[in-house]
């Protein structure tokens, strides 16, 4: 099938959908599916893997034919990284699977690496169908990459990233940051807010450092962090599981029990607090197209962000006045009347709005122009009709006839 020689010869794509096919039997389970695939990879491509990135398209090695132009990656060796990245047995990596992913692992990095960095590279060049074969390669590294992600707790791929923390992260963070500001990396799905949090916390912190690195400050990580989530609004089909997951970065760093370098910044951001809205906006429109459950979910996670801000943020009368410039109390409204009583949201959600009523707005009527947006706000609304909701359920009602009392009596 190979050659050990200064040409040698890839397994043809023919062969290796054949040996690909045989995992897919009905007979075999995830496990032993995933097990078989890493063992061909063993067998049929890493005897062969240069040593390094670079080696993959030097002149004089037997993959150079294959790899002339940096976007060309041997189709066979890719169709094996791709089942290997697709297959169920992914989802568990228990035992057996993990021992052999850990072994095979040095040369899936490295081919992981030179699709990442040999696409990228040529991406701006790149018409519609070389970027949906660059989409494709791309999925197949997000997969790899969130071994760590979904598999951190477990000591072998923990192990792994320790030993290849520089790059591994490294990656990470680049995709990261890209997503954010390339919109022709936009929504691809590299996703990094879910680390487990024991004993992975660790991965996190470092994960973040990274970031941090790769943006150049803080404050500009919790820029490209808003960014993320406008791309995928922006996008005609929107990845609603995607923006979830980002949203849950925020609220995740800014509850962490040890405190993130990006706590702060993110509380000192107009645009944390702006997109917030934009988002809430978004989930409460007509233009949604969730599931109900997911808007439930979306809803709850900005008000959670928001009554985040409002509490703990040093600049929160800045952050309360930011949501009041952008809808908050109409957001309010529309949030009580859009999650169904049925859903798990829903009294976590009612807490939600009593404690942005009477635990933030109502105090920060203390501040004389906060004072003076709300009453703006109120009148607006009340004009329309926009707040009668809030004198339907009996906690939030409470919560609504103080922070009007409390309108009055300063007015006095």
């Amino acid at each position: 099938m190979q050659r050990r020689d200064n040409d040698v010869k890839l397994t043809s794509v023919r062969e290796m959908a054949r040996y690909i096919t045989i995992a897919k039997s009905s007979g075999m389970s995830p496990d032993s599916s995933c097990q078989h695939l890493l063992r061909g990879w063993m067998k049929l491509v890493a005897p062969f893997t240069p040593s390094s990135v670079d080696g993959v398209s030097s002149h004089g090695t037997f993959v150079h034919k294959a790899v002339e132009q940096p976007e060309h990656i041997p189709e066979s060796i890719f169709a094996l990284l791709q089942a290997v990245a697709i297959s169920d047995g992914f989802d568990s990596l228990l035992g057996e699977t993990a021992l052999l992913l850990s072994k095979a692992w040095p040369t899936i990095w490295i081919w992981t690496k030179y699709i990442y960095h040999a696409n990228l590279r040529v991406l701006p060049r790149m018409n519609v169908a070389q970027k949906s074969a660059f989409a494709e390669r791309y999925r197949v590294v997000v997969v790899m990459l969130d071994i760590f992600v979904k598999h951190g707790y477990n000591p072998i791929f923990l192990e792994i990233i320790v030993n290849h923390e520089s790059e591994i992260l490294a990656m990470m963070a680049d995709m990261w940051k890209g997503e954010g500001t390339d919109k022709n990396l936009a929504t691809q799905g590299f996703q990094c807010a879910n680390f487990p949090s024991t004993p992975a916390s660790l991965i996190r912190q470092r994960f973040i450092a990274q970031v941090i690195a790769t943006c150049g400050t803080a404050q500009e990580a919790v820029h490209v962090a808003c960014q993320r989530v406008e791309r995928h609004l922006e996008q005609k089909q929107r990845d609603y599981e995607a923006i979830s997951l980002d949203l849950y970065f925020f609220n995740s760093e800014m509850i962490q029990i040890e405190p993130s370098p990006l706590v702060q910044p993110m509380y000192a951001s107009s645009g944390v607090a702006i997109m917030l809205m934009h988002t809430w906006n978004h989930i409460t429109s007509i233009s949604f197209t969730g599931s109900v459950e997911r808007r439930s979910a979306l809803i709850t996670a900005c008000m959670g962000g928001a009554v985040t801000l409002g509490r703990s943020s040093p600049q929160a009368p800045n952050r309360i006045s930011d949501m009041l410039h952008r809808g908050l109390l109409r957001l309010l409204v529309k949030s009580v009347t859009l999650v169904q009583n049925s859903l798990p949201d829903y009294n976590i959600l009612l807490d939600g709005i009593f404690l942005m009523l009477h635990d933030i707005l109502s105090p920060a009527t203390v501040h004389r122009e906060i004072l003076s947006l709300i009453r703006r706000c109120v009148a607006t609304a009340l004009k329309r009709g926009d707040l009668r909701p809030l004198a339907t359920y009996p906690r939030v009602r409470d919560a609504w006839l103080g922070l009007q009392k409390l309108l009055d009596l300063r007015e006095t």
